[in-house]
C-alpha cells in the first residue's frame, strides 16, 4: 500500500482506511483492445497479421522465387514492429518502478 500512496494512486483517511486517489486503468490497460467483451493485446493483431503474411508468402515462394524478396521484407518488418514494441513496454515498465 506505501507504494501506492507514494505514487498517488490511493491514500489513507483518519480512520485508517485506504482509498482510490486517481483512476490508473487507462495506463494500466494501454496496449489492448476491446473487442466486444475481450481485451486482447494490441501485438496480437500484428501477430496474426504477419503470420499469415509470411506463411502465404512462404508457400508461394516455393513454387514462384519471386514472391522471396517479399517474403524478407514482411519478416523485417515483423521483427522492426515487434522490437520496437518489446523497448516500449520495456520504457514503460521502467516507469512504473
Amino acid at each position: 500500500m506505501n507504494r501506492l500512496i507514494s505514487a498517488g494512486y490511493a491514500a489513507q483517511n483518519d480512520q485508517g482506511q485506504y482509498y482510490s486517489v486517481r483512476d490508473a486503468s487507462g495506463e494500466i490497460l494501454e496496449g489492448y483492445t476491446r473487442v466486444g467483451a475481450l481485451l486482447v493485446p494490441q501485438l496480437a493483431f500484428f501477430a496474426v497479421l504477419f503470420t499469415a503474411l509470411i506463411v502465404f508468402l512462404s508457400l508461394a515462394s516455393l513454387s514462384n522465387p519471386a514472391y522471396l524478396p517479399l517474403l524478407v521484407v514482411s519478416s523485417l518488418a515483423l521483427v522492426v514492429v515487434l522490437w520496437y514494441e518489446t523497448a516500449r513496454v520495456w520504457r514503460r515498465l521502467a516507469s512504473w518502478k
